[in-house]
């Protein structure tokens, strides 16, 4: 699979790394080219770097993981993304929605006709970084409303060594962003269960 990460930071870096022995990636956007083009070397040979628009015509997936102050700058240079599978890995921390919007929403009001999947916000990148893999796996929660889509993010999860986990339609984004039930939690998927069902009483 082709993916296309958009932001080289510490989400976007470390995804690159887990995905890279599985997928051919382009990663873009970074204020330090210096910086992009190590994680390139570090990630391997099937990692090249290129611009946001390149990301998006190359991607069979792409991953959204900018700062909120940021994503006018990386979205601007995406063209016509509509139809494609977006992951927003993003978390609100910069920016003061309004009460009751998600960030989720907000990445999908900018990108109308993204087929978006909200996954990969809810770990800390030192979690995502050491473990990967583990046994029983850590569960990664995701959300969306396109059933197909989901199920594709579903695979990178498995692929980068953890557990998903599907919350229901991309309203449920609020239970992964700060302040959410499942954001910040190392859960294994039994562990999860019981959160879910909590969070819904």
């Amino acid at each position: 699979m082709n993916i296309g990460i958009i932001g080289a930071g510490q989400i976007g870096g470390k995804l690159a790394r887990l995905l890279a022995p599985h997928h051919h990636l382009l990663v873009s956007f970074s204020r330090s080219p210096e910086k992009l083009a190590a994680l390139a070397r570090q990630a391997g040979p099937s990692v090249q770097t290129g611009t946001p628009a390149e990301a998006a015509a190359f991607a069979d997936v792409l991953i959204l993981s900018v700062h909120f102050a940021a994503m006018d700058d990386a979205l601007a240079g995406l063209g016509n993304v509509a139809g494609q599978v977006l992951i927003d890995t993003n978390n609100p921390f910069d920016i003061q929605l309004p009460a009751g919007v998600t960030a989720a929403q907000e990445v999908l009001r900018r990108l109308p006709g993204v087929r978006l999947v909200k996954a990969f916000n809810t770990l800390p990148a030192d979690v995502l970084r050491h473990h990967n893999g583990q046994q029983p796996p850590l569960v990664v929660p995701l959300s969306g409303d396109d059933a197909a889509a989901k199920t594709t993010v579903a695979r990178l999860i498995l692929d980068a060594g953890f557990a998903p986990f599907d919350l229901g339609g991309l309203d449920a984004a609020a239970m992964q962003e700060p302040n959410g039930s499942f954001y910040n939690q190392q859960f294994t998927l039994e562990q999860a269960r019981q959160q879910y069902y909590r969070a819904r009483l």
